[in-house]
C-alpha cells in the first residue's frame, strides 16, 4: 500500500504500519510493567488449566481441530470444492466504481442524482482540454473545426448525452447571423479567422466578461470541452474514456493543438485502471512477503506455506462474499485485502508454532500434537477472532453503506481466517506428515530394489551362503516374514497380565487378568479371567479359533453376577479385543503375519536406538482380507534376534495412519522370547492400551478341561507349572 499511486492509500499504508509498530512497542515494553504494577488477579476462567483440563470452549474449539486431522482427506477434499466456488464467487467480481453508490438507495441526494441521469443529459462529466502553443492560437477556423470534429465524435460514444465547448457558441451565433436551422447548422462554423475573433468579441461586450471563462481562457490559447454522461460506473465511462482518448491521439494531437482529457471521470479511470492492473499484484506481492517471514521465521518451507494457507483463504473469501454479494472492487474496497492479511496472518502463524512445539514432544505424532496444542492455542485465537469481528461488525449498524461494507467484510474476514486456520493447518499437518511417510516408505523400496543389500539374516546365510549378496528385496522380505511368522512361541501358556487403558482426555482404566492359551491341532484355544479390579473379578472369555476356515470359531463369555456363560458372535478378525485398542487379530497372531495373508516388502533398515533394524512393510493379499482385518498396509520395524516386530505403524484400508503397535520390553523365558510390554496407539481415537506381563510360563500342556464354556462358570486354579494369583 505504502507503494500505491493512491495518496489514500498510501497514507492508509503508512498510518497502519506506524499503528502495528506502536502496538507491538507498547505490547513489548508498556503492557509487562502495567501487569507487574496492576498485580491482577488469575482469571477463573484459566484454573482449570492448570491440572491440564481445558475449558469447554477450548475442549470444543480442539475437537474440530482434530476431527480435520483425522479426516484430513476429507477437509483437502471439501477444501478443494470451495475453493471452486470462491473462484467461481471471485469471478463474478465486478471492478467498478460509482460514488452515488456510498449513499444508501431511500437518500434523496441519491434519488436525484438517479433521476437526473435517467431523465436530463446526466451528472457525469468528462472534460477534454484543448491547448495551442501560442496565445489567441485558438482565433483559428481550422482549428476550431477540429474542436467540433471531436465533439461529433465523443456524442456517438456510449453514455454520452451531449458536448458543450465554445464551438457551441460560435455556431449559434454564427446561424443567427446567416440564418439556417436543424441541429446540423447548430455548429457551422465561419470560413475565416478573423469571423471567430469578431464572434468572440461580439459576445464578450454584449454580456458578461466572465460568460465565456469556463469555455476558453483569456488569451484563446486554451479551450474546454464538457462531455456529459448519463453514467457514474466506471466499467460504463471506461469505453468511452478509452476510445476517445485513442480517436484523439489518432485524429487531433498535432504538433500545434493537443487535446488532454480531464475532469473527475478520467481521475476515476485512471485510478481504477491502476487499481485493476496492481491491486492483484499487490495483494499477492503482500501474501508471498508474509510467506518469506513465515519460512524465515519456522525455518521451513513447508511450515510457511501451512502458515500462509488460512489468511490466503481468508482473502479469496473475501473476494468471493464481494463477487456474490455484488460489491464492487474499488479504492475504499480495495483496502479490505490488506486488512484481512493483516487481521488474519496471526491465527495460522500462531497454531503452526504451537503444533510444531508440540511435535517434537511428541515425537511427530500429529494426533497428539493436535490433541496437545489445540485447546489453549485454538480458544486464545478464538477470543482474538471474536473481538475483532465484533468491532468491525459494529460498523454494519452505520447509514453509509460503505461502512456497512467495509465492517461486514473484515468481520467476515476475521471469521474465516480463523476458521481456516483451525481446521486447515490440522490437517495439512496432518496430509504432510503423511506425505513425507509415503516418500520415506517410496525412498526405501528404491533404495532397497536398486541395490543389493546385505544384511544378517542367519537362515539365509547359512541355507545359500554363496548366493547371499545376490539376494533380491522380495527374498529379504520373504526371510524376515517368515522368520517373524516361525518364531516359537510353545504349544501352550499362561501369562499373568497388567493392562492400563487411557483415553483421549488421560483418563485411565487398570485391570489385570491371566490369559491361558493353548495351540492343538486343530485350534487354537484361548481363556481369559479378569482378577482386578474386583468390581469385574472371575469375569472370563474364551475363544476357539478353528483352522478349518469353513468351521465357525467359537467365542463364550462369562460374568459371574449372571452366573452362567453365553455364546456370543464369532467377531471379525479386525474388531477390537475386549475395548482395547488391539484387534482379535493382534491377539491371536502374537505380532506375527500370516504369509498367506500379506503380500511383503523389504524397505531397508531404520535406527531404532543405537541399532538398525530392518524394516518389512505388508499389504493384504486381497481386498477381502483388508476387509477382514480392517488393515490396508503395515509398516514393521523387526528385531533380527528375537524376531519380534519391537515398532508397527498400521494403517486403514484408505491409507490413513489407524495405530501404532510398540514393543520396549523384550525378554527370553524358557527359550521363548516374549514380548513384555506391548503398547497401542489409537491414531484415530487417541485412546491407548498397555499390556505388561507380570509372570510368563510355558508349561508342557494345560488341563483341557480350562477350556470348555462349562469351566467359565467354575473358580480358577493356578495353572499347572505357575505360580496362582
Amino acid at each position: 500500500g505504502a507503494v500505491s499511486i493512491m495518496p489514500p492509500i498510501t497514507a492508509f499504508a503508512w498510518y497502519a504500519a506506524l499503528g502495528v509498530g506502536l502496538a507491538w512497542v507498547f505490547s513489548i515494553i508498556a503492557l509487562p510493567n502495567m501487569l507487574v504494577l496492576l498485580e491482577p488477579g488469575p482469571s477463573r476462567a484459566f484454573e482449570n488449566w492448570r491440572y491440564n483440563r481445558p475449558s469447554g470452549v477450548g475442549k470444543a474449539l480442539a475437537h474440530a481441530g482434530s476431527i480435520a486431522a483425522a479426516k484430513y482427506p476429507l477437509v483437502v477434499l471439501v477444501s478443494l470444492g470451495a475453493i471452486a466456488a470462491a473462484a467461481y464467487g471471485a469471478s463474478l467480481l465486478r471492478i467498478d466504481r460509482s460514488q452515488v453508490d456510498n449513499f444508501p438507495a431511500a437518500e434523496p441526494i441519491r434519488i436525484a442524482d438517479e433521476y437526473i441521469n435517467a431523465t436530463f443529459a446526466g451528472t457525469d462529466f468528462l472534460d477534454v482540454i484543448v491547448e495551442t502553443r501560442d496565445p489567441e492560437g485558438l482565433l483559428d477556423a481550422s482549428r476550431m473545426q477540429r474542436i467540433v470534429d471531436l465533439q461529433t465524435f465523443a456524442e456517438s460514444l456510449p453514455h454520452v448525452t451531449k458536448t458543450v465547448g465554445i464551438t457551441d457558441y460560435i455556431g449559434l451565433l454564427h446561424r443567427a447571423i446567416h440564418g439556417g436551422g436543424g441541429e446540423d447548422g447548430a455548429r457551422r462554423l465561419p470560413d475565416s479567422d478573423d469571423a471567430i475573433a469578431q464572434y468572440l468579441l461580439l459576445y464578450e461586450v454584449s454580456g458578461d466578461p466572465t460568460d465565456f471563462e469556463e469555455e476558453i481562457d483569456y488569451d484563446y490559447r486554451t479551450a474546454l470541452v464538457r462531455i456529459v454522461l448519463d453514467s457514474h460506473y466506471y466499467s460504463e465511462s471506461r469505453e468511452t474514456v478509452e476510445a476517445l482518448q485513442a480517436w484523439v491521439d489518432a485524429n487531433f494531437n498535432t504538433g500545434d493543438m493537443r487535446a488532454t482529457l480531464a475532469g473527475d471521470t478520467t481521475i476515476n479511470y485512471h485510478w481504477m485502471r491502476q487499481l485493476e492492473t496492481s491491486h492483484f499484484l499487490g495483494v499477492g506481492l503482500s501474501l508471498l512477503l508474509v510467506l518469506l517471514t513465515s519460512v524465515a521465521f519456522f525455518r521451513s518451507l513447508t511450515a510457511g506455506v501451512i502458515a500462509v494457507v488460512p489468511v490466503t483463504a481468508a482473502v479469496a473469501t473475501l473476494y468471493a462474499a464481494m463477487g456474490y454479494l455484488g460489491i464492487y472492487l474499488e479504492p475504499a474496497t480495495s483496502m479490505f485485502a490488506a486488512i484481512a492479511l493483516g487481521v488474519g496472518v496471526d491465527f495460522g502463524i500462531h497454531l503452526v508454532e504451537r503444533l510444531r512445539r508440540a511435535q517434537a514432544i511428541h515425537e511427530h505424532d500429529v494426533a497428539a500434537a493436535v490433541d496437545h496444542a489445540l485447546p489453549p492455542t485454538a480458544r486464545a485465537c478464538f477470543f482474538n477472532s471474536a473481538a475483532l469481528a465484533l468491532g468491525f461488525a459494529v460498523l454494519l449498524s452505520s447509514n453509509l453503506p460503505t461502512l456497512q461494507r467495509f465492517g461486514g467484510l473484515v468481520a467476515l474476514a476475521a471469521v474465516s481466517s480463523y476458521l481456516a486456520a483451525l481446521i486447515l493447518v490440522p490437517a495439512l499437518f496432518a496430509a504432510e506428515h503423511a506425505v513425507r511417510r509415503r516418500a520415506r516408505l517410496l525412498a526405501r523400496r528404491r533404495a532397497a530394489n536398486g541395490v543389493a543389500i546385505v544384511i544378517l539374516i542367519p537362515g539365509l546365510l547359512l541355507t545359500a551362503p554363496d548366493n547371499a549378496a545376490a539376494a533380491t528385496a522380495a527374498e529379504i522380505a520373504a526371510e524376515i516374514a517368515r522368520s517373524v511368522y516361525d518364531r516359537e512361541e510353545g504349544s501352550a501358556t499362561y501369562r499373568h497380565l497388567a493392562i492400563t487403558l487411557t483415553d483421549r482426555r488421560g483418563r485411565q482404566k487398570s485391570r489385570r487378568a491371566l490369559i491361558m492359551r493353548e495351540n492343538r491341532a486343530d485350534a487354537r484355544y484361548t481363556r481369559i479371567t479378569y482378577t482386578h479390579p474386583k468390581a469385574i473379578r472371575d469375569t472370563a472369555f474364551l475363544s476357539h479359533d478353528y483352522r478349518d476356515p469353513k468351521r465357525e470359531d467359537g467365542r463364550w463369555f462369562y460374568t459371574p453376577a449372571m452366573r452362567k456363560d453365553r455364546r456370543v458372535p464369532a467377531s471379525d478378525r479386525g474388531d477390537y479385543f475386549l475395548g482395547t485398542d488391539f484387534t482379535y487379530e493382534d491377539i491371536q497372531s502374537e505380532l506375527k503375519f500370516d504369509p498367506d495373508d500379506y503380500r511383503f516388502e523389504y524397505l531397508g533398515d531404520s535406527l531404532h536406538g543405537r541399532t538398525r533394524l530392518p524394516v518389512l512393510g505388508g499389504r493384504p493379499a486381497s481386498a477381502a482380507i483388508a476387509r477382514e482385518t480392517g488393515y490396508g498396509s503395515f509398516v514393521a520395524v523387526v528385531d533380527p534376534v528375537s524376531w519380534m516386530p519391537v515398532q508397527i505403524a498400521f494403517f486403514d484400508t484408505r491409507e490413513r495412519p489407524l495405530k501404532t503397535v510398540v514393543v520396549s520390553s523384550i525378554e527370553r523365558v524358557d527359550g521363548i522370547w516374549v514380548a513384555k510390554r506391548i503398547a497401542a496407539y489409537n491414531h484415530r481415537t487417541r485412546h491407548s492400551t498397555v499390556f505388561e506381563i507380570l509372570d510368563v510360563g510355558f508349561p508342557a500342556d494345560l488341563d483341557d478341561t480350562l477350556f470348555t464354556a462349562h469351566a467359565l462358570t467354575r473358580g480358577l486354579a493356578a495353572p499347572s507349572g505357575g505360580p496362582g494369583e
